[in-house]
């Protein structure tokens, strides 16, 4: 849903080219607060970025993992919105990719 739910297909992946990425994407309130352990959640991301926006992902993708997860989903982030746009913005940089699809889409 453009300007509510950023979307994931062929997108989703590029958030992990930098670590505050990494971190966002499980501190977004859907998932930060799903009704699933820090196992399943981790399972469910990994899931995601391979199914969904595989060719995005940096070529040293890490899954996550229960331990990750866990650290990460109590900082939920207050600004997403915000925060997004700076990441993305700030992973564009180095992203030709990303870059040119923000241009063209602003749909992120």
């Amino acid at each position: 849903m453009a300007g509510k739910v950023p979307r994931m297909k062929n997108f989703l992946g590029y958030y992990l080219h930098s670590e505050d990425g990494r971190r966002f994407i499980v501190q977004v309130p859907g998932a930060a607060t799903a009704n699933l352990d820090d196992a399943r959640l981790a399972d469910l991301m990994n899931w995601l970025l391979l199914r969904y926006s595989k060719a995005e992902l940096p070529y040293d993708f890490e899954p996550y993992t229960a331990a990750e997860v866990g650290k990460l989903r109590p900082k939920l982030d207050p600004n997403p919105d915000e925060t997004r746009t700076r990441i993305l913005l700030d992973i564009a940089k180095d992203v030709p990719a990303l870059a040119a699809e923000m241009e063209s889409e602003k749909g992120y």
